[in-house]
């Protein structure tokens, strides 16, 4: 008996994947773990050990009688600098009366777990008038590179005390970490969206942090003008979503003609990404077509040249979304049953003689 001959149907067919953030923290929203203040100090301890992958940032605020400019030459977490780097310092000129002020945030990403000890070094901190070192633990940040945007500003002269505005962040889910010093009492924003650091009632050294989930330029500035003073903001990166949705052909004689495909994301707080790929992986020569829009929704056509055979599939590999959102692709076009097979195939009928 003579096989079927091939018959081409529609083909409207989906993927879907739930984006995460990889590892423990995938599910972690973004939250301060410990808070801890250490006045007139240059060493402390947060009251539990830190968790390995979050993000530990020191603020420094320093205001000081002498002439010689202050400067932070280093931050260590259980005796070792770990991961530590500068993430933004301000500190102001020399004021007449001898007044110089510094404002530095320092960021520790992907931090060891089980240390406790915190200690700053720096020039002439230790004879500061006035002296604030805050320490965080905040979960929910990426562990590569989470500073996304940085400011620092300071002024002698009678102005008002801010960090300065940094340019748009690039991602909505983020904790925005500011410090301003000055060289007399603050008055810090009403919170919210600001959670001010708590020192002495009135004092010189301040800043706060804020929680935002919206793309954004970051400023923090205190309401009363000053005649010496410094600023510093910091932008760090939560986890964002990514994750890879892709089907194919389900048997060895279906043949995929897409003429289109199209991405989208169910929740689009952080504007995810796509690369779209058709064939046996998602290697270079199988690209197709890639966008910046996948949450809003994307669709990328014609594909006409784009064949899809047995063993090979279409790949929707998104980036940049929100955690926890469902990632789908969708193809549409023709598919043919019946083809004969994969390439190479060959059907042999043996009969007796």
């Amino acid at each position: 008996m003579a096989a079927p001959a091939p018959v081409t149907i529609p083909l409207n067919v989906s993927a879907v994947t739930t984006l995460t953030g990889g590892g423990v923290l995938a599910q972690i929203p973004i939250s301060v773990r410990q808070f801890v203040i250490i006045p007139d100090a240059l060493a402390g301890n947060f009251p539990v050990a830190t968790i390995a992958g979050n993000c530990v940032v020191v603020i420094v605020n320093s205001a000081n009688s002498v002439s010689e400019i202050p400067s932070i030459t280093g931050v260590t977490l259980g005796g070792t600098a770990d991961h530590f780097k500068n993430g933004a310092t301000a500190v102001s000129p020399v004021l007449a009366t001898d007044v110089v002020c510094l404002a530095g945030i320092w960021v520790d990403n992907n931090c060891k777990g089980g240390a406790t000890a915190i200690a700053v070094t720096g020039v002439d901190l230790s004879v500061s008038t006035a002296l604030g070192i805050t320490i965080m633990e905040i979960a929910g940040i990426v562990t590569a590179s989470p500073v996304d945007q940085v400011s620092a500003a300071a002024a002698s002269g009678t102005s008002t005390p801010t960090s300065g505005t940094t340019p748009a962040t690039t991602v909505a889910n983020e904790i925005w970490i500011a410090a301003i010093t000055a060289d007399a009492d603050l008055t810090q924003p009403n919170s919210p969206p600001w959670t001010n650091f708590t020192y002495e009632a009135g004092g010189e050294a301040g800043g706060g942090y804020q929680i935002v989930n919206a793309i954004d330029t970051a400023t923090y500035l205190a309401g009363t003008s000053e005649s010496c003073w410094a600023g510093a903001i910091v932008t760090l990166e939560g986890i964002t979503g990514a994750g890879t949705a892709q089907i194919g052909p389900n048997n060895q004689r279906e043949i995929w003609y897409p003429e289109s495909i199209s991405v989208s994301v169910t929740t689009g707080v952080n504007q995810a990404s796509c690369n779209i790929f058709a064939g046996p992986d998602t290697s270079q020569s199988n690209f197709i077509d890639s966008t910046t829009q996948a949450s809003t929704g994307f669709t990328t056509y014609p594909t006409a040249n784009r064949i899809v055979r047995p063993g090979e599939q279409v790949f929707a590999v998104f980036s940049g979304g929100d955690v926890g959102s469902q990632a789908r692709v969708n193809i549409q076009g023709t598919k043919t049953l019946g083809s004969g097979g994969p390439p190479g195939w060959q059907h042999v009928r043996n009969r007796p003689l």
